[in-house]
C-alpha cells in the first residue's frame, strides 16, 4: 500500500470504528487497470484488513460465513473464506451470480442460453445436475431474462429481476419479482425503472434493490411486498448493488461518488452515514457481498499478495 491509501484507510476506520454494530466481513470483486485480472478481495466492514482471495467475480457468503461461492475461470466455484480449498463446482460457460441456499445445502445462479437467462439450481457440495426454477417461460416474440436470484433468509422464497429485451410478446412485464423457492406463485414488486440487484434484509422484512426512475437513479429500500420504497442514494451519482449488514443496520454498495472510480460504500438503510470504503484510485471495487453472520476481523496489517502469488495460490 502506499501512504495515499494507508491514510486514506486510516481515515474510514477512524470514522467507522466506534459503531460497534459493524460486524462480519465484505467480499467484493476489484480490476485494476489495463490487463489485470478480476480479483475477489474481503475487508472488514470499516474497510481495514483488505486482501486479494482468488481470481473470479461475484463473490457470495455461505449461512454460516464459512465458504465463498462465485464465478471463475470456466464455472462456478466455492471457496473457504480464506481463499483456500478452491473447488469446480459446475463446469459451465454462461453461469453467473452464484449465491447460496438460506441453508448453504444448493447454490442458485443465472444460466444465459439461446431462448434466455434462467434461474437454475445445483447441490452445494457435489454439483451435480443443474435443475432450473419453473419461472417465466420463453416466448415466440422475445427472450426470457431472469437475472440477480436472491433467496429470502427464512428459504421459503426467492427474489429475482426479469426483462424481455424487446418487450414485445408478454404479459410480464419488466420489473422486480418474488416468489416461492420453488418458482411458484410469483409476485410482482416493482416494475418501474428497471428494479435489480435485490437484496434481503437479515429480517426478511424488506429489499433493498437499484432502479433508475425520475425521481432518482439508485439504490430504494421498499417492504418485501414492495409498498413504502424510499430511495436513499446521492441522485448525482451512480449507486447499484446492495448487501445489508448481519444486523440490518447498515447497507454495503458500489458507488461512484469519489468521481475517481467505483468504490465499495456504507450507509444506514435510511441512506445517512455514507462511507467510502475501499477510496481507490482508478481501480473498480463493486459487487460487495456482506456475510450474513459476524466474523472475527481480519489483521490489519497486511501487504496486498502480487497477481503471481493470486494465480499460483501462494
Amino acid at each position: 500500500m502506499n501512504l495515499r491509501t494507508l491514510v486514506a484507510a486510516a481515515m474510514v476506520v477512524s470514522a467507522v470504528a466506534a459503531d460497534a454494530q459493524l460486524t462480519g466481513q465484505i467480499a467484493y470483486t476489484s480490476h485494476a487497470r489495463g490487463d489485470s485480472p478480476w480479483v475477489i478481495h474481503i475487508m472488514n466492514p470499516d474497510g481495514s484488513g483488505r486482501r486479494a482471495l482468488t481470481d473470479g467475480v461475484s463473490p457470495s457468503w455461505s449461512p454460516d460465513g464459512e465458504r465463498i461461492v462465485y464465478r471463475g475461470r470456466g464455472g462456478i466455484w466455492v471457496m473457504d473464506r480464506d481463499g483456500s480449498a478452491n473447488q469446480l463446482l459446475f463446469e459451465v460457460r454462461g453461469a453467473y451470480e452464484p449465491v447460496f441456499s438460506h441453508d448453504g445445502r444448493k447454490v442458485f445462479f443465472n444460466w444465459s442460453q439461446d431462448d434466455g437467462t434462467f434461474i437454475y439450481s445445483i447441490d452445494a457440495t457435489t454439483g451435480g445436475e443443474p435443475v432450473r426454477l419453473p419461472l417465466f417461460p420463453p416466448d415466440p416474440a422475445d427472450v426470457a431474462m431472469h437475472w440477480d436470484v436472491t433467496p429470502s433468509p427464512d428459504g421459503q422464497s426467492i427474489a429475482f429481476s426479469f426483462s424481455r429485451p424487446s418487450g414485445f410478446g408478454t404479459s410480464n412485464p419488466s420489473g422486480l419479482y418474488v416468489a416461492n423457492i420453488d418458482g411458484s406463485d410469483i409476485r410482482l414488486v416493482s416494475d418501474i425503472g428497471r428494479p435489480s440487484y435485490p437484496a434481503w434484509s437479515p429480517d426478511g422484512n424488506r429489499l433493498a434493490f437499484h432502479a433508475n426512475r425520475d425521481d432518482g437513479e439508485g439504490i430504494y429500500v421498499a417492504s418485501a411486498d414492495g409498498t413504502d420504497q424510499t430511495l436513499l442514494s446521492a441522485e448525482w451519482a451512480l449507486d447499484w448493488s446492495p448487501t445489508w449488514s448481519p444486523d440490518g443496520g447498515w447497507i454495503a454498495f458500489m458507488s461512484t461518488q469519489n468521481h475517481r472510480s467505483q468504490d465499495v460504500y456504507i450507509m444506514r438503510p435510511d441512506g445517512s452515514g455514507i462511507t467510502n470504503l475501499t477510496n481507490s484510485d482508478g481501480s473498480t471495487d463493486y459487487e460487495p457481498a456482506w456475510s450474513p453472520v459476524p466474523l472475527p476481523a481480519l489483521p490489519t496489517a497486511v501487504v496486498e499478495q502480487s497477481w503471481g502469488q493470486i494465480k499460483s495460490g501462494n
